[in-house]
Parts: structure tokens; C-alpha cells; sequence
């Protein structure tokens, strides 16, 4: 009996401290995402402003940039506007948000993303470019805040989940 409730302490210890590790993993995930929505923004207004493609041709080869939720959603919606069904771009993207939501992005990333496109859908050529700067300086302050989040509770996720697991193991004792 003692030798089962030695194993269920150390189980509980390693989980606790496993889920610790977890969430100061996905404060870094979170960090690299936005990084991507940077590079693909960019990357669709270098495709919009010198290459002169259409939005939904720019959307997919940004699309082909990676294998992320945001690459995914880009590419969902170039399919979308392919079909031709006269929705909205605003409409469009907000069917699409389900890509986005799954992913380890907050509600405001994913709000603002989908924003962005929907806009780009109803302006010209140079409207669309002053959206997209206005949207990439929203993302840098976005991106200041996950690294001030990461530089604030990253040790401490860690050491919550362990600690955590540690009274846990206590009180069992």
C-alpha cells in the first residue's frame, strides 16, 4: 500500500510539474505565431503593393509560406474567394475564424487578423497597404506584450506546476 501511494505522489509531482512546463511553452508558442502573422503580412503586402495580384492570389502564396494555423487560414480563404458566391470579404473571413480560434492565438490576435482581411476585401490597392502598416504596428505593441508576459511568468508557470505538485504530494502524505 505504501509503495502505491509513493508511485501516486511521484505521478502527481511529474504531471504538476509537466503542466507547468507546458504553459510557459505555449507563452513561447503564442510569441513565434505572431511572428509568423508578421512575416505573412508582410509577405501579402509585398504581394498586394509590387507583384499587383489579386487578394486572393496574394492570400494563397502567403498561404505557402508554412504549415501554421495562419497559413491555413490565409489558404482557406483563397479557396473561399475563388468560389465566387458573392459573400463578403468580411463574411468570408469570419467563417474561417474557426482555423484561427484552435490555435494557441488570444481572442484579440484572432479578432484583429480576421479585421485585417475583411478590410482588405472592401479598399483599393493603397488603402489596403495603410491597413496592413496599421496592422503590423498593432502587432508589434501585441508582440511587446507576449515578451513582457513571457519575461513575467515563464519561471513562474515552471515553478507553480512543480510547487503545485509538491503540496499536492504533501497533503496526500
Amino acid at each position: 500500500m505504501r509503495k502505491i501511494k509513493e508511485i501516486s505522489m511521484l505521478v502527481i509531482f511529474v504531471v504538476c510539474t509537466y503542466a507547468g512546463f507546458y504553459w510557459s511553452a505555449v507563452l513561447k508558442k503564442r510569441l513565434k505565431l505572431l511572428e509568423c502573422i508578421e512575416k505573412a503580412v508582410v509577405l501579402l503586402r509585398g504581394e498586394i503593393n509590387y507583384k499587383s495580384l489579386a487578394l486572393e492570389e496574394a492570400l494563397e502564396n502567403v498561404s505557402k509560406i508554412g504549415e501554421n494555423a495562419v497559413c491555413n487560414f490565409f489558404l482557406a480563404i483563397s479557396c473561399e474567394m475563388n468560389k465566387y458566391d458573392g459573400r463578403s470579404m468580411c463574411e468570408i473571413a469570419s467563417s474561417q475564424q474557426n482555423i484561427l480560434k484552435k490555435s494557441i492565438l488570444s481572442g484579440k490576435d484572432v479578432e484583429n487578423l480576421i479585421g485585417l482581411v475583411g478590410n482588405l476585401g472592401l479598399i483599393d490597392k493603397e488603402m489596403q497597404i495603410s491597413v496592413i502598416d496599421m496592422f503590423l504596428e498593432q502587432l508589434e505593441i501585441r508582440k511587446i506584450e507576449c515578451r513582457e508576459e513571457i519575461n513575467k511568468n515563464f519561471k513562474m508557470y515552471r515553478c507553480l506546476g512543480a510547487f503545485v505538485g509538491a503540496m499536492i504530494c504533501i497533503l496526500i502524505a
